[in-house]
């Protein structure tokens, strides 16, 4: 596999472990908030009492997640996506980019904060990984995973998701 390549892969696992940890922070310093709000507030019934517990815990539970899920992507050495890259490439049958542009007004569309997903679908239905970044850097990525993956079809089309969805197998190309 090109070095480029999973140099790439581990520092998307990273930027991703340090999102998911920091955002699991957040949320957690959240929950502690609504527990001393909950103490704080005599003036609640015993239902939304109970309401408010259950969502402190139900938010408590998604920090823990995010926390533990974070740390076990800042091992990037033991992914999914680098083992079978490495080992297991012809499992990979469909590379496609999603554009997503966020809006900064209601009305407006800019260039700020345009991204694009990069995927990779497997041959058991699955979708291995999606690679967030910039477009430039995304059509990058999907000529290198173009030229790593000769067998998996390229480009997004609404009759391949509907073949992927009927026959996961069918994209890959056949030489």
């Amino acid at each position: 596999m090109n070095q480029e390549l999973e140099k790439y892969i581990k520092s998307a696992y990273t930027k991703s472990a340090r999102s998911s940890i920091l955002a699991g922070i957040i949320i957690f310093v959240f929950s502690l908030f609504l527990v001393v709000v909950l103490f704080l507030d005599k003036s609640m019934n015993n239902a939304t009492l109970i309401l408010a517990v259950l969502f402190t815990i139900f938010i408590f539970i998604l920090a823990l997640y995010m926390i533990i899920r974070g740390i076990k992507l800042l091992n990037p050495n033991n992914s999914r996506v680098l083992d079978i890259l490495k080992n297991e490439p012809h499992k990979v049958v469909w590379i496609y980019e999603v554009r997503v542009s966020h809006r900064s007004t209601k009305n407006v569309k800019t260039n700020v904060g345009k991204q694009s997903l990069v995927k990779l679908m497997l041959d058991n239905g699955k979708q291995l990984f999606a690679f967030q970044t910039v477009p430039d850097d995304a059509q990058k990525l999907v000529a290198v995973f173009k030229k790593l993956l000769p067998h998996a079809t390229v480009g997004y089309t609404k009759e391949r998701m509907a073949q992927y969805k009927k026959n996961p197998e069918s994209l890959r190309i056949k030489k």
